[in-house]
């Protein structure tokens, strides 16, 4: 709602560019299909960036908004907007085995890297150069992230069978699931509260100690809002 008209097509492209690659771990079979399609995604950029982009709706689109800016802004660099992208795909590729974080700064890394890292993008689209506002997108990403984070834990920790994408199995329900699944909270703050991860599968929403653990995660989320 409040992205420029101009600055709005790569404000749609960066974001596709974030499902396409948040998706890639439910849609591979295993980690070495995965990071296949990550060198994929890899790819692509580097020549959407050098202007061949293939033919890909992501691409395409992210590769006409790169046009439309430097129409607008003649002699400005991508440079910087492509490290970015890089350092998405990196972080995403780290995490996509769904491992726990392994600590609550961990946590924070991820967040800084996947969705300030989008913002910091969004901004270079605009172009709005600002270090207040590149301090602004940080902490705001960091929210973002974490709080994305905790959103997906239910989905985590109790996946719905492949191809069938529903939250019936959320964190109210035990390990109904006919898939193991994986708890991503960070390992420091699951000690802090005494949280055990097969307590996790076995209760659901009301193994002890999830819920204190949950809150703490969310707390620094709402610090970074404050900041």
């Amino acid at each position: 709602t409040f992205v420029p008209p101009s600055a709005r097509d790569a404000y749609l492209s960066i974001r596709a560019l974030n499902i396409e690659l948040a998706r890639i771990p439910e849609l591979v079979s295993n980690p070495t299909v995965g990071a296949l399609r990550m060198q994929f995604w890899r790819d692509n950029l580097t020549r959407t960036f050098a202007h061949t982009p293939p033919k890909e709706p992501v691409a395409i689109l992210l590769h006409h908004a790169l046009q439309l800016l430097q129409d607008r802004h003649p002699g400005i660099s991508t440079s910087v907007m492509k490290g970015w992208s890089m350092k998405v795909i990196n972080a995403r590729e780290q995490y996509m085995d769904n491992r726990p974080y392994t600590s609550m700064e961990g946590l924070e890394t991820y967040a800084e890297n996947t969705y300030s890292t989008l913002m910091y993008l969004t901004l270079a689209a605009l172009p709005l150069h600002s270090m207040a506002a590149d301090h602004v997108a940080s902490h705001i990403g960091k929210a973002t992230g974490i709080a994305a984070v905790l959103r997906g834990l239910p989905l985590l920790a109790f996946p719905p069978p492949p191809n069938h994408h529903n939250n019936s199995s959320a964190l109210g329900g035990g390990g109904s699931g006919p898939r193991q699944g994986s708890v991503v909270l960070p390992l420091d703050i699951m000690a802090q509260a005494g949280v055990k991860e097969e307590e996790i599968f076995r209760q659901g929403a009301e193994a002890p100690g999830l819920k204190d653990a949950i809150f703490t995660v969310a707390t620094r989320a709402n610090d970074h809002l404050i900041t």
